[in-house]
């Protein structure tokens, strides 16, 4: 399963060395937001390569079928839409989410991915020490 990190991780707990070089977004209310992440001066999101998996839209005349734009957004997923979950977006996905997640689907152990973090990792030419603190 995947875990949903917390938008404010790299805010609170990266390295202070470190900080000023992974940028999180923070909304008009001050509160750090979910979605693009800039690791020194480069945009960071796995949101664009996991498009590929979600439902396909109506494809604009001008893009082809495998643009990002052609496709539904992750926050807006097939499952999402279902209503299955909002216990988990309500809780911000929290653990306790996660453990009730499990329940609902029967399971007694899970192997955990990172999300964020996987699309943050996968970079080539990285500084070594920035991808081992973001580790």
């Amino acid at each position: 399963m995947h875990i949903m990190e917390p938008a404010d991780l790299f805010i609170k707990y990266l390295d202070p060395k470190f900080r000023d070089r992974v940028i999180t977004r923070v909304g008009r209310d001050g509160r750090p937001k979910r979605g693009v992440r800039t690791v020194d001066g480069m945009p960071a999101s796995s949101d664009l390569e996991f498009q590929q998996y979600r439902k396909p839209l109506r494809v604009p005349p001008k893009l082809d079928k495998y643009s990002p734009a052609s496709r539904q957004s992750l926050s807006g997923s097939r499952i999402a839409a279902s209503g299955r979950l909002g216990f988990a977006m309500e809780r911000d996905y929290d653990a306790e989410a996660q453990v009730m997640a499990m329940e609902m689907e029967g399971g007694d152990i899970a192997v955990v991915f990172p999300t964020d973090g996987l699309g943050l990792l996968a970079r080539d030419g990285m500084d070594p020490a920035v991808a081992a603190t973001l580790a």
